[in-house]
């Protein structure tokens, strides 16, 4: 009996201070992991609106900062809205806008950063912070992929192809044996459309 209460004092111990180094390393590496999503994000909205010399945070819904009622209402009314950014050029007139949302995908959330001018186009488009499986709904950040996105025009629903080459205006070819990460990207993209209508 003795042996038996000795042992899981044993495996208690060991189980406590597993936890503890576990809980101090997550604290440790939080800060860094936040900043790299921030720094990846960064270089995405600069990729997604490359002829912006500047960004102005209008919302970000993880920090709750608002520079803007419009963009905070937008963020209210749409959870999957992440943040909201103004482009800016040399003169620090507003040329756009960039979009971040957050639809679910195969693997969990995905952040969809849209760029887009005052006139509706869509600059770019990138995948950042995702879960999906490597070799499938990863193909996602590959270029193939996201510059389906680019010039198509903000004044309709983009609709996915899954069979045939994706054909007209408004319309994406899903990657193969992807499809709900296809679908999950272009509903963010789509979602980013209503939110630029509501800002102009």
């Amino acid at each position: 009996m003795k042996e038996i209460i000795k042992l899981g004092l044993v495996l208690l111990s060991i189980c406590v201070i597993a936890a503890l180094a576990l809980g101090f390393t997550n604290e440790g590496t939080k800060d860094k992991i936040d900043f790299n999503i921030k720094e990846a994000n960064r270089l995405a909205r600069i990729e997604v609106f490359p002829q912006a010399t500047d960004f102005l945070m209008l919302a970000e819904r993880k920090s709750s900062t608002f520079e803007n009622d419009a963009a905070k209402d937008l963020i209210e009314s749409y959870p999957l809205i992440s943040d909201i950014y103004e482009a800016q050029n040399e003169q620090g007139e507003k040329i756009g806008y960039i979009i971040t949302t957050r639809p679910e995908g195969y693997g969990g959330g995905i952040d969809v950063i849209v760029g887009f001018t005052l006139e509706g186009q869509i600059t770019g488009m990138r995948v950042g912070d995702h879960q999906e499986t490597p070799g499938l709904g990863a193909k996602a950040t590959g270029e193939d992929f996201y510059s389906q996105y680019e010039n198509l025009l903000a004044n309709g629903q983009i609709s996915v192809k899954k069979d045939t080459v994706a054909e007209g205006e408004n319309a994406v070819q899903a990657i193969t044996s992807a499809t709900i990460t296809t679908v999950a990207v272009t509903d963010g993209v789509n979602l980013s459309q209503v939110v630029l209508e509501a800002l102009k």
